[in-house]
């Protein structure tokens, strides 16, 4: 017995999308909310969006009730509290697999692997710099993280972890020069 695929899964397979489909996947929420349209199923089925829905996937269900919490995402406004209903998250899902978007998650030996890496670093620099230039590299190596973690989401698709690696890289220099 194989895993238990979502409904996303199985439509973007039934629609010619090739596999495999990889165990763990992250949705890729960018843009805005209105990225995927709802619309209401007595407009669709009378002709005022028929260009809209020609050749595309529908998914028909019901919108989130006013009293329903609904689903918080990356892009879910703090502000507003606005949030997706389960109809709007498989949407923003099976865009994902159609449209080959997947996000894959780095690794754990990676990342470990990464996080020795930087902290074995960061160790044997506070033993050759002074501590202001230590602070000079603890900053630099914020931003290089910032800028390798969008080239690697935006070229690869692949999510590097930048709460660790700050993390790793802040309390390295920090033992390091106590």
């Amino acid at each position: 017995r194989g895993p238990v695929l979502g409904l996303e899964v199985l439509v973007a397979a039934q629609l010619g999308v090739e596999g495999p489909w990889p165990n763990d996947y992250w949705i890729d929420f960018r843009g805005s909310k209105w990225q995927i349209p709802i619309l209401r199923l007595d407009h669709v089925l009378s002709g005022y969006f028929s260009g809209l829905v020609r050749d595309k996937v529908v998914l028909i269900g019901h919108a989130k009730h006013a009293r329903e919490t609904g689903i918080v995402t990356l892009n879910s406004p703090s502000v507003t509290g606005d949030t997706l209903s389960l109809l709007e998250f498989q949407g923003y899902a099976l865009s994902t697999l159609l449209d080959r978007r997947a996000i894959r998650p780095l690794g754990t030996l990676w990342m470990i692997g990464g996080l020795l890496i930087i902290v074995y670093g960061t160790f044997m620099l506070c033993q050759w710099v002074n501590a202001r230039r230590l602070v000079l590299y603890v900053i630099g190596a914020i931003l290089g993280f910032g800028v390798a973690a969008w080239l690697l989401l935006s070229f690869m698709r692949l999510w590097l972890p930048l709460p660790e690696a700050y993390a790793a890289v802040l309390a390295s220099a920090v033992l390091g020069r106590w």
